[in-house]
């Protein structure tokens, strides 16, 4: 798998992670996306600290870092209220499966539309890093059993 991909997939990981947090946090959202948002800062820092990024390639990872978390807490703030909605139909006293699949169409649809607001983050990440970083990385990635674990 192309390193930019491995890089894309832990964008993809962390809008889960963000969506599992906003979830869970209800109304606690805004706390626990600024946690999120401190994990993902200190991960990162120490991902470039450890691929000897340039003064330079710091700013410009950092720059599309913010901007994906950014991008994730407008998506985060725009699905407040259907955690409730999931609630209702799961308790209702029925629940028929065009229910449930609209709930997952509507989510998977939510998904690529981050995933399409983010991409563009991705490949200015992907264009910042040296191919021997971007190899460093994907070493890391598959070093952590293909999952960024405490190390990024």
């Amino acid at each position: 798998m192309r390193t930019w991909m491995k890089l894309a997939i832990v964008v993809a990981v962390l809008g889960a992670a963000g969506t599992t947090f906003a979830v869970a946090a209800g109304a606690h959202g805004e706390r626990r996306l600024r946690f999120m948002k401190h994990m993902i800062d200190a991960r990162v820092e120490d991902a470039l600290e450890d691929l000897n990024a340039t003064p330079a390639q710091k700013q410009a990872i950092d720059a599309a870092k913010d901007d994906i978390v950014a991008k994730l807490g407008a998506h985060l703030d725009a699905q407040h209220g259907k955690h409730a909605e999931l609630v209702a139909a799961l308790t209702a006293d029925k629940l028929d499966e065009a229910t449930v699949l609209k709930f997952v169409d509507r989510r998977t649809d939510e998904a690529k539309v981050l995933a399409k607001e983010v991409a563009p983050d991705v490949v200015t990440i992907h264009d910042t890093l040296t191919a021997d970083q971007r190899k460093k990385l994907a070493e890391r990635f598959q070093h952590e059993g293909g999952h960024w674990g405490g190390g990024f």
